[in-house]
């Protein structure tokens, strides 16, 4: 083997010990951007629907909300103005759901909350909330729907 032929093997041994480290370390792919959607957030509740008799369609009612969720996770909590956690999963593009909800309103009245169509955004996230009050013995079974749009406080989410 003449000297020529021992350089041109070092230079293969050195280029596929390089390919080999680059292999290693994953190459020269772009980082993957994980969903991000954890923080404070303002939620503005508007009324769409009322049949309990309290005349609450249309007004709006403004609360905060806490999101816990770790970055590229599917799972997160929500925290709606500090009385409740609701539980909810949300998919890379930003949709969301959350588990329906059980409690009592005025101290009395069993009701269930579900919801619907649930999306973050980079500056917030938008939900539907059907709440269905049970019948008791002085009130009819009845329902309030409100449409939630909440702004993000702080850094924008993250939405691959």
């Amino acid at each position: 083997m003449g000297p020529c032929s021992w350089c041109r093997a070092v230079r293969v041994l050195t280029l596929i010990a390089f390919c080999a480290g680059l292999a290693a370390c994953g190459g020269a792919a772009a980082p993957s951007v994980l969903i991000q959607v954890a923080g404070v957030y303002d939620i503005q509740k508007t009324f769409t629907e009322d049949t309990c008799g309290s005349d609450l369609a249309g007004r709006v009612v403004t609360n905060p909300g806490d999101v816990s969720h770790e970055p590229g996770a599917s799972s997160f909590l929500l925290t709606d103005h500090g009385t409740r956690t609701l539980r909810g999963s949300v998919s890379s593009d930003g949709s969301f759901q959350l588990e329906a909800s059980s409690g009592i309103v005025h101290g009395s009245i069993p009701a269930v909350d579900t919801f619907s169509a649930g999306r973050f955004t980079a500056t917030g996230f938008r939900v539907h909330d059907v709440t269905e009050l049970s019948a008791t013995a002085t009130s009819a079974a009845c329902r309030l729907a409100e449409d939630w749009d909440a702004t993000k406080v702080g850094p924008p989410n993250v939405i691959p």
